[in-house]
């Protein structure tokens, strides 16, 4: 069972109405200017059951950064570099 409000009551009884809907309730949101919103319990999944060790964390930051890195050394704008456009700003 759910019940309905108007987006206007939502800012006044949020704090209810999160309570609600964290209870199983589903809150529908009527709008305006727009199309209905459900507000819904969700699920949170966790990735792993344990933290990374201290090496596994390094090893995986410094993968994401050579990949960032990696990715940067093609970005163009026509034919500027965006590390040239950077630099133009800064003079």
């Amino acid at each position: 069972m759910g019940i309905t409000v108007a987006e206007s009551m939502l800012k006044v009884n949020l704090s209810e109405l999160l309570e609600r809907a964290a209870s199983g309730e589903e809150i529908t949101v009527t709008r305006l200017d727009g199309p209905p919103v459900k507000i819904v319990r969700g699920q949170c999944f966790a990735l792993k059951d344990e933290e990374p060790d201290g090496e596994e964390k390094r090893d995986r930051r410094r993968r994401a950064f050579a990949a960032l890195d990696e990715a940067a050394k093609d970005n163009r704008l026509g034919d500027i570099s965006i590390k040239e456009l950077i630099e133009e700003g800064r003079a």
